[in-house]
């Protein structure tokens, strides 16, 4: 364990090992008349007593016994292995005994997540009928409240409830139809610990461990112990859920959790990944189960204002490279479920029904329970047709009848074009006219798309993209850039707070050097590629400051350059030698301002006259203009975002009022390929 994990256990053993106001025989909240205990484990029993007090736990034929320690506090388990009920949990000491009576052993699930997992029955669809026919006496559900926290918690202050007609309208939705039917199929009482909280990103639900676990998270680790004592200023900040509404409930025994989040995060991209990983990671080291199940929701297709098409689609490319990095995970599919104006789809109970597909195939094995819909097996090219085949393809068609929809190929140099698909057994073939050497395709690649592909079962296929399309190099068209050497090479798809450069020369490299220059070269999704060659008069010797403006490399520039020279392929771009020009270069935020009172820059836009903040770690910009031409040369702003969500483009934006500069455009996941270069030409 890693000397901060040290730290942090004992952190956390001290916050439950505490004494209590009062030391009377008592028990968490979670352990409540009504309640469901996780059946066939080992099932663990807490509370707290005066210190030193012998305390006995029986339930059915099973008894067991703790003794309270100094600080008052005891912990036990005992052996459920039948599911059954109702029964009496009798925690017995020499003066007092508490009984929680109507206590069934069964299967217990932990739901979790943002709005789509605590929207109730009540306003789901056919909530009416739904809460009419709720008479599901074993089927119980306990409301976690709503508590941020700095330290981790010990207790909640609620109550599990028995579902009826008057209860099941304030269940989850998701939850009580999955819990329906694994109730319905295995014949078992199920219970549901509802932690969920509308609105909420993923940071708030990770413990530090989880942090730690992921080094591209690790920045959250400083900030988690800055709360330690504190009452959180946002229920937004890293790790005051867990503390308050998943520390309390931890130990408690249950199957697996599932998981309903990502539309406040869905402009993460890739990092939503390491995200989960730590999120997952950080529950089972809690649990002190490695092969703890954890099953999740893709998030449905939404149409997010007028944000770019390719966001949404590099979530769940994210979501879905979870299933392969970590074990004992599973996802249901929800694209064709979906209703696209809103953003909590109504139809709750085909998700339920996902979720128990998957907890009766992978947990407890049901054979003739397809759990998943086609999934990509492998791609080659043949002539000028890409092949696809796909697993859990047993009966692959389309629920309308009509041609495979979605599917788009591209070749090198050039854009994606819809692509004619044709299905034959388990496989697919994708051509599409003028597309001889297709490299690339993609599938569902549109914040609305809802693909119509399915199998035998009527499950849909996931979108997901397969090979890469290179950018053509443009520098042998740029003349301007003769004489000069190559310093850095930037595959913008490695984007991040630290960029990972695949040519880095700014240690061995030695020359002086009079000038400095960049190439940038954008894919587009569609069309062809995009370049812009700008280049000046260097402004400053040190080679670590010319490329993306981190805090480490202490860049921080708002200046003048001159002897500025343009060339590019993009027609609005102002082209020419000797121009004068600005560079905005720095790591933290900005604002519209023109405080520094840059000629033809504008007070109220963001453009090529902000005002940046404090060296800091922030938004993040990296611009050229042309301040008489009033135009952005080029911009790279908010790398921290990554390759989904960062803002990049060539010539002034035009996609929001507020901005010229590119930012908050939030673009990224619109191009195909992404490329910079940066040059200094030797005196």
């Amino acid at each position: 364990m890693r000397p901060t994990s040290v730290i942090a256990a004992l952190f956390l053993a001290f916050c439950f090992l505490a004494p209590d106001a009062s030391a009377e025989l008592r028990l968490p909240g979670v352990f409540s008349d009504h309640m469901v205990l996780q059946r066939g484990e080992d099932t663990r029993i807490w509370g707290w007593a005066d210190p030193g007090t012998y305390v006995r736990i029986r339930i059915s034929d099973a008894e067991t016994a703790a003794r309270a320690d100094s600080k008052g506090r005891w912990s036990t388990h005992i052996d459920l292995m039948r599911s059954g009920g109702p029964y009496t949990l009798r925690v017995i000491t020499d003066e007092e005994t508490l009984k929680i009576k109507d206590v069934y052993i069964g299967e217990v699930w932990l739901c979790s997540g943002q709005s789509n997992m605590e929207w109730p029955v009540s306003r789901a669809a056919d909530a009416k009928q739904e809460i009419k026919a709720a008479r599901y006496p074993k089927i119980r559900h306990i409301k976690v409240p709503h508590r941020a926290s700095g330290d981790p918690q010990s207790d909640i202050d609620a109550a599990w409830e028995i579902c009826s007609p008057e209860t099941v309208g304030n269940f989850s939705a998701c939850g009580y139809y999955m819990a329906r039917e694994i109730h319905r199929t295995l014949k078992v009482p199920v219970g549901l610990i509802n932690a969920s909280w509308g609105g909420t990103r993923i940071e708030p639900w990770i413990n530090l461990d989880g942090f730690e676990r992921e080094r591209s998270l690790r920045s959250f680790e400083q900030r988690v112990w800055d709360l330690r004592g504190k009452k959180p200023k946002s229920h937004q900040q890293p790790s005051v859920l867990y503390n308050g509404m998943i520390a309390p409930v931890v130990g408690y025994g249950m199957r697996g959790a599932v998981w309903y989040q990502g539309e406040s995060n869905h402009k993460d991209g890739a990092i939503y990944t390491d995200k989960m990983k730590a999120l997952i990671g950080g529950w089972r080291e809690a649990w002190n189960r490695k092969a703890f199940p954890f099953y999740f929701v893709q998030i449905a297709p939404y149409r997010y204002g007028n944000e770019h098409p390719s966001v949404l689609p590099a979530f769940w490319e994210a979501q879905t490279k979870v299933l392969d990095q970590v074990p004992f995970t599973a996802m249901a599919v929800t694209h064709d479920i979906a209703t696209l104006d809103d953003i909590h789809p109504p139809n709750k109970q085909d998700v339920g029904d996902r979720l128990a597909r998957i907890v009766l195939r992978r947990l407890h094995r049901r054979s003739g329970i397809e759990d998943r819909g086609p999934e990509l097996a492998s791609m080659w090219r043949q002539g000028s047709f890409l092949r696809l085949r796909f697993n859990a393809a047993i009966g692959l068609k389309t629920r309308d009848r009509k041609p495979p929809s979605h599917f788009e190929i591209a070749a090198d140099g050039t854009g994606f074009v819809p692509a004619k698909a044709t299905i034959k057994g388990d496989t697919i073939t994708l051509r599409a006219d003028g597309v001889a050497n297709p490299r690339a395709m993609r599938f569902g690649w549109h914040k609305l798309a809802q693909p119509n592909l399915v199998n035998h079962a009527g499950l849909p296929a996931r979108p997901f993209r397969k090979g890469r399309v290179e950018l053509p190099d443009s520098l042998p068209e740029v003349t301007q850039a003769f004489g000069y050497s190559l310093i850095y090479d930037l595959r913008l798809d490695g984007l991040g707070a630290e960029p990972r450069y695949a040519v880095d020369k700014s240690k061995t490299f030695t020359e002086s050097f009079d000038k400095i220059g960049y190439l940038l070269e954008l894919q587009p999704e569609y069309g062809k590629a995009r370049y812009v060659w700008v280049s000046m008069d260097a402004w400053v010797d040190d080679l670590k400051r010319i490329a993306i403006p981190t805090v480490q490399s202490r860049a921080h520039f708002q200046q003048t350059v001159t002897g500025m020279c343009v060339a590019s392929n993009v027609p609005q771009v102002r082209v020419g030698k000797k121009q004068a020009g600005t560079i905005e270069f720095w790591p933290n935020n900005y604002g519209p301002d023109n405080s520094a009172a840059v000629p033809f820059a504008s007070d109220k836009l963001w453009d090529f006259g902000d005002a940046p903040g404090s060296l800091v770690a922030g938004y993040g910009s990296m611009q050229v203009h042309n301040p008489k031409a009033e135009q952005t040369v080029f911009a790279i702003n908010n790398w921290r975002a990554g390759a989904a969500a960062a803002d990049i483009g060539i010539g002034n934006s035009d996609t929001d009022k507020r901005t010229r500069d590119w930012t908050f455009a939030g673009n990224a996941a619109s191009y195909l390929a992404m490329r910079l270069r940066v040059f200094v030409r030797p005196k």
